[in-house]
């Protein structure tokens, strides 16, 4: 998603397979990118796969934030409320994370 090398990542990198029958060692990502971007895009699909997203891996890039001290997305929160998504998102928590994910995406390029 980002251009920047992850050598340059003072965290190390989020693993998420794009295949889950066959993992493999190019699946890493700047992890507070990719939380950025399926928040603030709202689509929890893999980035270069398009495979569906599992809650459990959104769940799991939470716990990724957390324990590396990232800026919290609620990746999870977004995915148990994606139907929000479609709608105008006035007044509704997804709105606000949408918001606030887009904005630090904005700020990385």
């Amino acid at each position: 998603i980002s251009l920047e090398p992850l050598a340059a990542l003072g965290y190390p990198p989020f693993s998420l397979a794009a295949d889950l029958d066959h993992p493999s060692d190019n699946d890493l990502f700047d992890g507070n990118v990719l939380a950025s971007y399926l928040v603030s895009t709202g689509r929890f699909e893999h980035p270069i796969s398009r495979r569906a997203l599992e809650r459990s891996e959104c769940a799991r890039l939470d716990g990724y934030l957390a324990s590396h001290r990232l800026p919290a997305a609620r990746v999870a929160y977004a995915f148990d409320h994606r139907d929000e998504f479609a709608s105008d998102g006035s007044g509704n928590q997804v709105a606000a994370l949408r918001e606030e994910a887009s904005a630090v995406l904005q700020s990385l390029f």
